[in-house]
């Protein structure tokens, strides 16, 4: 691994070929939009959607935490702006719901929504957001999180820090909190 220090509180490392952006206490992975892969991907949702023309189907794109917690300069370069390749994806589209998750995640940015030592792994209430936002495309009510019983399980650390071994990671855990629904499930 090699690193290189961008600031005192930005370090961008490699490990086992993957660059990594450590900022205070988070490591992102730089995104960057290969278009012809977005393509590809769109393709394949309107292939599959012309296999099965009287399902509705939609598409929700997530954005990482890199999106939204590196500075503008990481999206430039370093990381490519995720709400641009989102946009070309839904472009592409034929008879495929977008569902724009990113609005919602930005307005939340300020609370818990991404663990900060996993790759790509929204947190429970940044799905919650995203849920959220499909709930309204496809025209139905959500379930208010306030009134699921929580729960919180911690320590957790993620593979970044399983990569990195950062004390900034370490000293800092992140925790997976639950929502249990008020309904009686069974799962197996």
């Amino acid at each position: 691994k090699n690193a290189v220090s961008v600031s005192d509180d930005v370090k961008i490392k490699t490990y086992s070929g993957t660059s990594l952006i450590e900022i205070s206490n988070r490591v992102m992975e730089p995104y960057g939009n290969a278009y012809k892969n977005m393509k590809n991907y769109a393709d394949a949702l309107n292939r599959l959607k012309a296999e099965m023309p009287d399902t509705k189907a939609y598409c929700l794109m997530a954005p990482t935490a890199i999106e939204f917690y590196a500075p503008s300069k990481y999206n430039t370069g370093v990381s490519k702006s995720q709400y641009e390749g989102m946009c070309y994806i839904y472009e592409q589209l034929k008879d495929i719901t977008p569902v724009n998750a990113y609005a919602e995640m930005a307005a939340h940015t300020d609370e818990y929504l991404y663990f900060r030592s996993d790759h790509h792994h929204w947190t429970t209430l940044g799905a919650y957001y995203a849920y959220r936002t499909f709930a309204k495309v496809a025209g139905f009510t959500p379930v208010d999180k306030n009134t699921l019983q929580t729960g919180k399980l911690s320590p957790f650390l993620g593979l970044f820090y399983k990569d990195t071994k950062s004390t900034a990671l370490s000293n800092d855990p992140d925790y997976v909190e639950y929502f249990i629904p008020p309904v009686n499930t069974t799962a197996t």
